[in-house]
């Protein structure tokens, strides 16, 4: 069972609650797409959310229709051949949800190449994404997902 649905059957008010942070994941404004979508996927593949990534990856190409395929494919499968800004975005996401702090140098490099409003979007898109394998696993749900893919 979706767990967003199971959230939603066991108390409408917490998932109302839960509901209002799934916006923090979503939210672009200054962000580049294809850097809102890496550090969106970056963070869920980090932390084992093999359908949440999916998820990402079709909303990337199909719904926003903007975000290279060749890219996610790059993302998923050798990150560290991505283009230099994106590889900073792709290491920034998965530092940050692995517990560690951001690293200052590759800070200043992504507020340098974006901005100071397009980094802080980043660090609430990670922070929000996370929010997604975190609601699975305090569900209840099995430990670990399939790959994504970008066979659709």
């Amino acid at each position: 069972m979706d767990h967003k649905l199971q959230l939603l059957e066991l108390s409408p008010g917490v998932y109302q609650v839960f509901e209002g942070a799934m916006a923090m994941s979503e939210f672009r404004d200054q962000l580049p797409l294809d850097a809102h979508y890496l550090a969106r996927i970056s963070a869920l593949m980090a932390d084992d959310c093999g359908a949440c990534t999916q998820l990402n990856l079709r909303m990337a190409v199909e719904v926003e229709a903007g975000v290279d395929r060749l890219l996610l494919r790059q993302l998923l499968e050798d990150p560290a051949a991505l283009p230099p800004v994106l590889k900073l975005v792709h290491d920034h996401a998965v530092q940050v949800v692995g517990g560690d702090n951001a690293e200052p140098e590759r800070v200043a490099a992504l507020r340098e190449a974006h901005g100071d409003a397009a980094f802080a979007e980043l660090g609430v898109n990670t922070l929000g994404s996370r929010s997604y394998p975190g609601l699975r696993r305090a569900m209840g749900a099995e430990r670990t997902c399939p790959p994504p893919t970008l066979d659709f």
